[in-house]
């Protein structure tokens, strides 16, 4: 991989070719960053705690949280595009969402006519989805080491459950899917952590430690991550 090997006469040229129809498109890519971040995190849990590879637990998190954030953006997107088909209406939606997840969730059970009731997945998942917001609105805080005024994600030395989000993020997948594949929510109760972006427990050799004190600004830990 060479950063700078980009332009016409780069012989690592990529053409991506979609169907036209957004929801479609939307949905085909939320399955990739699913697929993507799952490889990551089954190598995490497995080989990398193995051989208690402590520089892939440490750095590989970053791209593996965005990974997941990525495909439940696209797969509540393309839900709202289920129903909302005109595309000067897309864009006004889109516009107001942006990359907040609880806006999204919010917006498809207005236009889908949902009621989260007392169904414990359907309550679950909105506050898994404001906790993310919470924390990454702008779905900017795992793709560079900081925001727009230099705020820092973790102010702390922290240690990320992989386990938890692994549980978490495919509880999250599997009830907007069921949103998009079936127009309602799945009754059966799906166990999970609690619904929290991160959650500091678990074995040793399946957590990530990161924002070391001594470089709290550095930008080699994501750029690695995304290597």
């Amino acid at each position: 991989m060479n950063l700078y090997d980009i332009g016409n006469n780069s012989e690592h040229i990529v053409t991506i070719a979609n169907s036209g129809d957004l929801e479609i498109d939307f949905y085909i890519y939320a399955q990739n960053f699913y697929e993507a971040a799952e490889n990551v995190t089954h190598y995490l849990m497995e080989e990398a705690a193995k051989n208690q590879d402590i520089a892939k637990l440490d750095l590989w998190c970053y791209s593996m949280i965005y990974l997941y954030r990525q495909s439940l953006e696209l797969l509540l997107k393309a839900s709202i595009f289920q129903t909302i088909t005109n595309n000067i209406d897309r864009k006004r939606v889109i516009s107001n969402i942006r990359h907040d997840l609880k806006q999204a969730y919010e917006k498809i059970i207005e236009i889908k006519g949902l009621t989260i009731g007392d169904n414990k997945n359907a309550k679950w998942l909105m506050e898994y989805l404001s906790n993310i917001s919470f924390i990454d609105r702008k779905s900017d805080m795992f793709r560079y080491p900081f925001g727009n005024n230099r705020e820092l994600l973790f102010k702390k030395q922290t240690s990320i459950s992989f386990v938890a989000i692994y549980d978490n993020m495919n509880k999250a997948y599997s009830i907007i899917k069921d949103i998009y594949d079936m127009g309602c929510f799945f009754e059966q109760e799906i166990k999970s952590y609690k619904p929290q972006l991160i959650i500091e427990e678990g074995y040793y050799y399946q957590t990530s430690v990161v924002s070391y004190q001594y470089l709290p600004y550095a930008f080699f830990p994501y750029y690695s991550s995304y290597e």
